[in-house]
């Protein structure tokens, strides 16, 4: 989208966007909900600690974090409520210290495995200060009725109605990047679970030292796969996750950044997005003019990094002699696992 176009569907002028950058401006409540509107979001996406941004500049959002929460509750009616079923658009706009909910499906036909799981993560919603909007249901079924998107799910696999896999394959449908954690007695369905891409199995009855740790993991994960960046791309804006990121080009004045899909031209110099991106476990320099996500690595050697896409794989000469060990340290300390 334009930046012109923002600012004509915000009702602001680029001149108020440019003061508002430049700190010589502090929004109102009204602007702050018109530009919401233009970008089709909610407040709670900015208050995201992950989103950083060009054309809804970080001033904006750090001046939104100074609200207190009778103002965000007026900029929240003031946005109208969306049919979109995007993630981003049904996201929970309550928040605690500047962060947006989680929202967390326990589905499990025993009611004290529930209780259990509910209370475990209440204890942890307490210990590390995370706020968690949590759903239990005993029969799947919910789904075929309730369009709800998820961030964690924690499910049984036999359970009444649609079974916990296909309880998860709809979740999924729904929003793409929820974290499936299946939770059960049998052990016969962990080839299905795999192909769904579940982010933990774990067995009954529950180990609480496991079930925390691969809990706090899941929450750690879900920050690197939802943290989104908003590029200018000549007058276009554009907002994509970083894990989409293949890798970042230095050039003259700026910039490429590399998706599968798209080469975005920004004036920001590769160690800039470093710093925006803020994932050093995730992005790391393997040349002095590149810099790659680790995420998306599926081999390399010393003149070659091989990265993964829906097509094939790609490779790209991007890792020089100087940086390869370095480079290789950080590639195993990441498939060790996300810190």
């Amino acid at each position: 989208m334009k930046q012109c176009t923002v600012a004509e569907k915000a009702g602001i002028s680029d001149n108020y966007i440019s003061n508002i950058e430049n700190g010589k401006s502090i929004p109102s409540l009204q602007s702050f909900s018109n530009i919401c509107i233009a970008l089709s979001t909610t407040p709670a996406y900015f208050l995201l600690e992950t989103i950083r941004t060009d054309d809804v500049p970080k001033v904006l959002i750090d001046n939104l974090k100074l609200c207190n929460d009778e103002a965000i509750e007026m900029i929240n009616d003031m946005v109208p409520k969306s049919d979109d079923k995007s993630p981003i658009l049904m996201y929970n706009t309550h928040r605690k210290g500047g962060i947006a909910v989680l929202k967390i499906l326990i589905c499990d036909d025993d009611k004290q495995i529930i209780n259990q799981v509910q209370s475990l993560i209440n204890k942890i919603e307490k210990e590390k200060n995370i706020e968690f909007s949590i759903d239990s249901h005993t029969n799947a079924d919910f789904i075929l009725h309730e369009n709800i998107c998820y961030d964690i799910a924690i499910t049984d696999i036999e359970i009444p109605g649609i079974s916990g896999l296909k309880l998860s394959k709809k979740l999924k449908e729904l929003n793409p990047d929820v974290i499936v954690i299946i939770l059960t007695s049998f052990s016969d369905y962990l080839d299905q679970a795999m192909k769904i891409n579940v982010f933990r199995y774990l067995s009954k009855p529950i180990d609480i030292n496991r079930f925390n740790k691969n809990f706090l993991e899941a929450i750690n994960y879900y920050k690197h796969i939802s943290k989104e960046i908003v590029i200018k791309n000549y007058d276009e804006i554009y907002r994509i996750k970083t894990r989409e990121i293949l890798y970042i080009e230095n050039k003259k004045h700026g910039s490429f950044i590399v998706t599968e899909k798209h080469k975005f031209t920004t004036n920001r110099k590769p160690l800039e997005w470093l710093e925006i991106i803020n994932q050093p476990n995730c992005f790391v320099f393997s040349h002095k003019s590149f810099v790659v996500n680790l995420q998306n690595i599926i081999n390399f050697n010393r003149n070659v990094i091989t990265f993964k896409t829906s097509t094939g794989p790609l490779e790209v000469n991007c890792i020089s002699q100087r940086k390869y060990l370095e480079f290789k340290k950080s590639f195993f300390d990441f498939a060790g696992g996300i810190q």
